[in-house]
């Protein structure tokens, strides 16, 4: 089952911990989102936009399946130490 936050405006939001799994995330604006300890494994990401988010203690990050280009920036790869 996959729950739909498509095109949701997450700015700022606090989802450390949450189980965003299997979750689509098409167009949601997760800038600048507290995401430590969020398992994303099995969301959709497409036009998903990450900017200035800190990546490092997301859990299972490389199991989002990517069904577009979505948007990353320099900000994030920064606050992530590349831990990507």
């Amino acid at each position: 089952m996959t729950t739909t936050v498509s095109g949701a405006n997450l700015f700022m939001a606090i989802l450390n911990g949450a189980e965003l799994f299997n979750t689509n995330l098409t167009r949601a604006n997760l800038s600048k989102a507290d995401l430590s300890g969020t398992d994303l494994h099995g969301s959709i990401f497409k036009n998903t936009i990450l900017v200035d988010t800190d990546l490092r203690n997301v859990k299972r990050l490389e199991e989002v399946r990517h069904r577009g280009p979505s948007y990353i920036d320099i900000s994030t790869i920064i606050r992530s130490r590349g831990n990507i």
